[in-house]
């Protein structure tokens, strides 16, 4: 939040002005990156970029990891039922799960009886707990499953699906 909350010119300041030998960031506006590896700074995120830098390390490509995610809540619902998703879209950074959602759309392509239901939210589980709870709110009858983009968002479809008792008592999350 205090990312968010400073111009990127002051942020860089501060965070060169740490003396790091590396800064490790979860989902970094671009420019912000750019301007650390430009001062030297490695940067290491633990969310998908397309930056490209020696100084740079982030995970690869998550399309292949929500696809086995996605084919394995196929194979568990029995190819039908409601599903929903949250992840992606809502934060500043570059990191909008693009690759995951298309990994999960991928698997349940084939599957016309699967309604999914997408669920654009922060990262972070306190911002996104009630934006998935306000999605969940919208859906009829019961949720069967489940799929967040990150931990943080699962442990925010099920703590929303509990509180709301909108769960079926088989749900795969």
């Amino acid at each position: 939040t205090t990312f968010t909350s400073m111009s990127p010119a002051a942020l860089v300041d501060e965070i060169l002005a740490l003396k790091l030998d590396a800064f490790i960031v979860v989902n970094l506006p671009v420019n912000v990156s750019a301007k650390l590896l430009e001062n030297g700074l490695p940067v290491i995120s633990t969310s998908e970029s397309a930056i490209r830098h020696k100084f740079f390390s982030c995970p690869g490509d998550l399309y292949e990891a929500a696809k086995m995610a996605g084919d394995f809540l196929v194979e568990k619902i029995g190819g039908r039922g409601t599903v929903i998703v949250a992840g992606g879209g809502a934060d500043v950074g570059e990191d909008r799960g693009e690759s995951r959602i298309k990994g999960f759309q991928d698997a349940i392509q084939g599957y016309p009886e699967i309604t999914v239901h997408y669920a654009p939210c922060f990262w972070d589980y306190e911002r996104a707990y009630g934006q998935i709870k306000s999605v969940i709110k919208g859906i009829d009858g019961l949720i069967d499953a489940g799929f967040g983009l990150s931990d943080s968002l699962a442990l925010g479809i099920y703590e929303s699906l509990k509180e709301l008792g909108r769960s079926n008592p088989n749900m795969v999350l």
